[in-house]
């Protein structure tokens, strides 16, 4: 039983509820519990990966030597300390101790994508459906 109306030419009949895309032709949904691990797992390491430099500089602007009255401190600031750390070290001084951030979040991220995929794919009535 197939209803045509002409209002929903932009959509898509997916078990008969409507989706809007844009577009004519019909969207896929992937709830494959592999490919759910394996997107979580990549987001995870490009989080870190992202935010590493910006929590190595706040490390080092904390674990700085206290100064004696008199002294100059080893920092002015952020940008002083981001500066000092490129010329230094290059932009590998600012990804230092990476490794180790990004294999403990790289599992846990993808366990935590694929657990709410699944957890949600179990919740609903038709698992290929519209999660309401």
């Amino acid at each position: 039983m197939k209803r045509s109306n002409p209002e929903m030419q932009g959509s898509v009949r997916l078990n008969e509820i409507p989706i809007e895309c844009g577009s004519k032709t019909p969207q896929s949904r992937s709830i494959s519990g592999i490919r759910n691990f394996l997107a979580g797992g990549v987001g995870g390491a490009f989080a870190i990966t992202l935010g590493h430099p910006l929590d190595t500089i706040k490390v080092r602007l904390q674990t700085a030597p206290m100064t004696k009255p008199g002294e100059q401190p080893l920092f002015k600031g952020t940008l002083d300390c981001v500066l000092k750390t490129l010329r230094n070290e290059g932009i590998v001084g600012l990804f230092k101790g990476l490794l180790t951030p990004v294999a403990l979040t790289t599992p846990l991220c993808a366990l935590q994508f694929w657990a709410v995929t699944m957890g949600r794919r179990l919740q609903m009535a038709d698992p290929y459906g519209i999660p309401t």
